[in-house]
């Protein structure tokens, strides 16, 4: 019995009905993978998604002018009255944050490219994603506790989601 992504089938008739190759490429990443090694393919698209968001959010921080509208209700300044030093190791330590979870993303997207070309094993995939579980549980707790000490609205519940994508990547790696 086939199935409808299998080899003998190679959804040849929708390639060529399509004007991208939507279809050639899912059907490439189904025959890496294997239907039986479904795990494999969620811990690559879940990999993508943590490799994107800290992507996004360390670019976001790397290349702030100014701090957040967060920072200035948590600190009750405005950042025009903030002293110009106080300004520059602020967007200095923004810089630095950002540059470390940037790397971080690149770090996922570029595992996860190698992981899907490759079939790259999941010990160097299960310590990139300790990595990942460390950086990202200490800003989940750094934005929960100072949301909770100030009940100024922080990033907490973005980092609680990219902890949770970690956490059952990491459960599906030791699972199997």
């Amino acid at each position: 019995m086939h199935s409808v992504l299998s080899a003998d089938y190679n959804l040849n008739f929708l390639n060529r009905e399509c004007k991208f190759n939507v279809f050639k490429w899912l059907n490439r990443i189904y025959l890496n993978f294997g239907q039986e090694n479904w795990w494999k393919l969620a811990i690559l698209i879940l990999i993508l998604c943590v490799g994107i968001s800290s992507l996004f959010i360390g670019g976001k921080f790397l290349f702030a002018k100014q701090i957040f509208p967060y920072h200035e209700k948590i600190i009750e300044i405005s950042w025009q009255e903030l002293p110009k030093n106080f300004k520059n190791l602020m967007i200095t330590l923004l810089k630095m944050a950002g540059s470390g979870i940037f790397a971080l993303g690149f770090l996922n997207l570029a595992f996860g490219f190698i992981y899907w070309k490759n079939s790259l094993e999941v010990q160097p995939i299960s310590i990139l994603l300790i990595a990942d579980f460390i950086c990202w549980f200490s800003i989940f707790m750094i934005t929960f506790s100072t949301f909770r000490k100030t009940k100024v609205e922080t990033p907490w519940k973005s980092s609680a989601f990219i902890l949770i994508l970690i956490i059952i990547s990491l459960i599906l790696i030791f699972l199997k």
